[in-house]
């Protein structure tokens, strides 16, 4: 018979202390007595279950597995208390030969559960997620075992409604279910799938059903539409790995859910620990209040654990947090708070108390969990010359069918590239692509089509195989017309409409006087009430505060108590002044913002009064927010009153790099972006065909040259995206570059911690980013870490560099050059358009530069062989490169001109002539002396020409027998045919009447190799050399992998030139750093 102890009592407590549990058991005479101690106290002898109420109860500083040896400390304690078990012993005795009734109970352990293993990270549909849990408690309380995996706001995504979002055609996501059930989380649930018929659980860790991350929702974006399996994906990441033990079929539903949780640092100098990110966060549903207890417990990513506290039932039940850094019964030291250690999860453990006999308990832990702490970068970039043909644009004249190719080449120049990436998941892997990658046959897509770039991308990036990458799709062209094409100019004239209730209708006096509440903006005697069909004109208002107005009609408008609405006119004219030579109006709109001051007329925006009069904006001047005074182009008389703005017949357009993280789990770490848009906010003359391609006409200040071929348009005006600093450019940004959204359109993007610069072409060659970092960034923005640069026709030394010096990455990635380059921001001289090539000192490259084209499509290529666009061989072209010689015959006396009207009678004879180097002269002027007689007879040259010669052994070039130096020499030959005169042409600078004292201009005629300059064929053929200065651009990093050709980019409908991808080297990421 077991051994009846005392009831427990106050006087039976311990006093306790810090302390192990056999010290204190040895302090009172309980030594070897642990079995009686737990089993009075808690009902149990198991070890792991007397260490479960030490933490939760009693209060534990440390947890041995041999619970003697574990460290009490009661201050950590929700109950506080161990009793000493007396033997009962009845008082007063009891008497004899009577019958006696004692009531005892015998003490059985809560039920608990445990997860003692859970894979951190794997791949969903290949990997198979490890969960390994541990029951306790004895099975009269609870036998069946459930085991689920919840998503995280599970979502659907669908097209927006027009009506309710402001941007129409977005995909948007929308909370919902996962079942068609109510209140539905999980993707995947096995119920009972364990059940315990022994007395006691399994003593083991034991298996959870095998789960690759494979959904069964019926319901929202993980929901299976057709035949194949679907699996989690990033959206609703991380997920809550639940196992369930339970007596009771009513607590099936008991479901106890962790928020997204991750230690973060701040973004801003000494990178503080975030102190509210330490806050963890739970739901608690479905238990029928039997949850009183528990525990929460933080692994660090190796899986050990780096701290555990109780849960009490007030913190467990009401509060539903613990405060990591600052709870009063258990902080978490900050300064163990390691990045190194990232990415921590939290697990927690809840259960019924003692006294419950249908007892439940749960364990939750997020699986999926990435650190996103990168310490390098990896650059991939997919080389790849979308282009133009014959003057029109490349692609599918459906813009659904030319985005969906364009992404299938990108999707595989993607998949090429993965292989051969540093898997680590501190390596940030960057795909870039050039600028234009997606443009479409009609030089751009309607605006609201961008928007499905990244969707369909995403088919592929949202993989878990990304986790650690990010993506530039290159940039993409959108348009927005300003008026339809051959249509009216769009106009500027509906009221705006503000909703307000009418509380009240005085009708008392000789006009109505309304009681209107919840105007957001205080309204005008200019505005209208509007209520059904009625509208009635405002007098006067009177505020009353808190958003009610008094408002004074004309008359007595059938208006009653009831939602209305007061309309703003658009354009309103307060006052006109028509005195010579300009008539200037004052006007209350908003709109002028967007109005551009001094541009040429088909640029400028117009005005039209009530009575039709209408007059071109010259200029546009804020006097005060919403108030503006408008110089018009003529004198004409305005009234006062509503009116109309209209603006130019124009495109807007839209060149924006497509920035998107792969797995953008949107929950977890929360260290910045997860997707971004930065627009080009300068339009270069080679952006678009059209009458000024490539023309210098186009950059006209007055904006009249910004005529572009788009929409089929083919002489459409261009204006740049709003926010721009370019001509044309409305509301122009002259703030910061930070983008905090994404959606701004800044070039300076923090996404998971790292902040990246991004110039679009024309845009790093006038540093922009340079710009704002000099002249408009403010104390505390973040620097630039990565530098990237997406471009058709720049470089890296194109414009500033802005990654930090010594060991910034960079990337340019051009489509143009069909190339990309990769280098250290360390200072080191490099050639920009010979990449490799480095010098010590400052000074020119002279490598010689090729140039390839097809000569039957007529498309300029990169690189040998074939033409991707016709498959006809590619010939190599030189430029001459020799100085612009001609021969003069002129008077031997003088050198004049010959026949010389002075010496008659004197010989012609050959010298030598040069073009001028200055092209504002371009005039032909003496390179070097005239031929000498004939070194036989003396007699005057009759025939001369220009040759190359060795100039170690003298013979006709190319020698056989030396590669040069070449110099040139005039070569005459007198009329007796005796061996030929030779004078060397040193080319020195004789000084032109137009003083420009530079060497002469060279030759630039191209031809084809091998073979010589057909207007210098005696001379040498001389590559085109360089001549680019060396720049302090950076050191190369080098190519890992690649060039990798992607088959898809072959397709000549859509690329000029066919695509590789090249994997470069990891490099490291310099530190974070702030504008000072």
């Amino acid at each position: 018979m077991s051994k009846v102890f005392d009831a427990r009592a106050p006087k039976h407590e311990l006093p306790l202390g810090k302390k192990t549990l056999g010290a204190l058991l040895d302090e009172h005479d309980l030594t070897g007595k642990l079995d009686e101690v737990a089993l009075y106290n808690w009902g149990t002898r198991v070890p792991a279950e007397i260490n479960r109420a030490l933490v939760e109860l009693v209060g534990c500083a440390k947890v041995d597995a041999d619970p003697l040896q574990s460290e009490l400390d009661p201050d950590l304690g929700t109950t506080k208390v161990i009793y000493k078990p007396v033997p009962w012993q009845p008082a007063p005795a009891l008497k004899l030969e009577k019958a006696h009734t004692i009531k005892v109970k015998r003490r059985r352990p809560v039920p608990a559960v445990s997860i003692t293993q859970l894979t951190r990270w794997f791949k969903p549909g290949t990997d198979t997620c490890e969960v390994e849990y541990q029951l306790e408690g004895v099975s009269a309380r609870a036998s069946k075992v459930d085991f689920e995996v919840h998503a995280t706001r599970y979502y659907d995504v669908r097209r927006s409604d027009p009506v309710v979002l402001t941007q129409p055609k977005e995909w948007v996501e929308v909370p919902c279910d996962t079942l068609d059930e109510p209140g539905t989380t999980h993707l995947f649930q096995r119920r009972s799938f364990q059940v315990v018929v022994d007395k006691r659980p399994p003593a083991d860790a034991q298996q959870a059903p095998d789960w690759q991350g494979k959904s069964e929702a019926t319901k929202g974006v993980l929901r299976k539409a057709g035949v194949s399996d679907v699996y989690v994906g990033p959206g609703p990441a991380p997920y809550n790995v639940l196992v369930r033990y339970y007596q009771d079929d009513a607590d099936d539903k008991a479901r106890l859910l962790i928020e997204p949780w991750s230690p973060r640092w701040k973004h801003e100098p000494t990178a503080p620990l975030d102190d509210a990110s330490l806050i963890v966060k739970w739901t608690l549903d479905g238990d029928n209040d039997k949850l009183v207890r528990g525990q929460l417990s933080i692994w660090d990513k190796d899986d050990q654990r780096v701290f555990f506290a109780p849960l009490s039932e007030d913190t467990l039940r009401t509060q539903r947090q613990y405060d990591l850094l600052n709870d009063p019964r258990k902080r978490w030291d900050r300064s163990e708070v390691d990045r190194a250690r990232m990415p921590y999860r939290v697990q927690l453990q809840a259960h019924s108390g003692e006294d419950e006999e249908l007892g439940l308990a749960v364990a939750v832990m997020p699986t999926l969990v990435r650190a996103f702490n990168y310490q390098q970068v990896q650059f991939v970039a997919f080389n790849v010359k979308p282009g133009t043909q014959a003057g029109a644009y490349l692609g599918d004249v459906d813009d659904d069918t030319d985005i969906t190719t364009r992404c299938d080449a990108m999707k595989e120049a993607i998949q090429l590239a993965a292989p051969n990436v540093v898997p680590s998941e501190d390596v940030l892997k960057v795909f870039m692509a050039p600028e234009f990658y997606f443009r479409g046959q009609k030089g751009g897509y309607p605006v609201d089509k961008l928007s499905s770039i990244v969707h369909t991308m995403r088919e592929e990036t949202d993989k878990v195989d990304y986790a650690d990458w990010l993506f530039v799709f290159g940039t993409a062209i959108g348009y927005l017309p300003h008026g339809e094409p051959g249509g009216p100019r769009l106009a500027h004239k509906d009221p705006v409409k503000h909703a307000v209730t009418i509380s009240e209708v005085d009708e008392t006096g000789a006009d109505t006087v309304l009681t209107v509440t919840g105007a957001a903006t205080k309204p005008d005697p200019a505005w209208e009430v509007e209520q059904g069909l009625v509208t009635a004109a405002i007098q006067a208002v009177v505020d009353d505060g808190l958003n009610q107005y008094k408002l004074t009609l004309q008359g007595k408008p059938a208006l009653i108590p009831a939602p209305a609405v007061l309309a703003q006119p658009r354009v309103w004219i307060e006052s006109s002044d028509p005195t010579p030579p300009k008539t200037k109006l004052v006007v209350a709109s908003r709109v002028c913002d967007w109005i551009q001051n001094n541009v040429a007329p088909t640029a400028r925006w117009s005005i039209t009064d009530a009575a039709g009069t209408d007059d071109d904006i010259e200029t546009c001047t804020q006097l005060a927010p919403g108030r503006y005074e408008l110089t018009l182009a003529g004198n004409k008389l305005f009234v006062a009153g509503k009116a109309e703005l209209l603006e130019p017949q124009a495109t807007e357009v839209f060149n924006v790099a497509l920035l998107q993280k792969g797995w953008p789990a949107p929950h977890v770490g929360e260290r910045g972006l997860k997707s971004a848009l930065v627009d080009k906010e300068n339009i270069s003359w080679i952006d678009f065909l059209g009458p000024n391609f490539a023309n210098a006409n186009f950059n006209t200040v007055d904006g009249s040259g910004r005529l572009i071929q788009v929409h089929n348009d083919p002489n459409r005006l261009a204006l740049p995206t709003s926010g721009s600093r370019d001509t044309l450019g409305a509301r122009p940004n002259v703030n910061t570059e930070v983008t905090a959204s994404g959606l701004g359109g800044g070039s300076v993007v923090t996404i998971d911690g790292i902040t990246f610069g991004i110039e679009v072409c024309l845009d790093h060659n006038i540093s922009r980013l340079h710009d704002f970092y000099t002249n408009r960034a403010v104390k505390d923005e973040p620097k630039v870490q990565v530098h990237l640069i997406p471009s058709w026709g720049s470089s890296i030394g194109g414009g500033a560099v802005c990654a930090p010096a010594p060991n910034g990455p960079v990337l340019n990635v051009d489509g143009a050059r069909c190339d990309s380059t990769a280098r250290i921001h360390d200072g080191q001289l490099y050639c920009d358009d010979h990449p490799d090539n480095q010098s010590g000192v400052a000074g020119y490259c002279q490598r010689a530069t090729e140039t390839r084209w097809c000569g039957t499509c007529g498309a300029t290529r990169s690189a040998t062989g074939a033409c991707s666009r016709c498959a006809n061989p590619v010939t190599t072209y030189h430029k001459c490169a020799h100085p612009k010689l001609q021969l003069h015959w002129v008077c031997q006396a003088c050198s004049g001109a010959s026949p010389c009207l002075t010496h008659p009678l004197a010989p012609a004879v050959p010298r030598p002539v040069v073009v001028c180097a200055n092209t504002a002269c371009n005039q032909l002027h003496w390179g070097a002396p005239a031929a000498p007689g004939c070194g036989t007879c003396g007699g005057a040259p009759t025939a001369a020409q220009h040759v190359s010669v060795c100039g170690i052994c003298g013979a006709l070039a190319p020698c056989i027998n030396h590669a040069g130096p070449y110099p040139l020499w005039l070569r005459s030959t007198c009329a007796l045919g005796h061996a030929p005169s030779w004078t060397p042409v040193p080319l020195v600078n004789l000084a032109c009447g137009c003083g420009w004292n530079q060497p002469p201009a060279l030759c630039e005629h191209m031809y084809a190799t091998p073979g010589p300059c057909p207007q210098h064929p005696t001379l040498a053929p001389q590559p085109w050399r360089c001549l680019e200065p060396f720049a302090p651009i950076g050191a190369l990093i080098t190519v890992a992998s690649g060039p990798t050709p992607v088959p898809l980019s072959e397709n000549v409908n859509y690329f000029e030139e066919k695509g590789h991808v090249v994997v470069y080297n990891a490099t490291p990421i310099p530190p974070v750093d702030f504008v000072p």
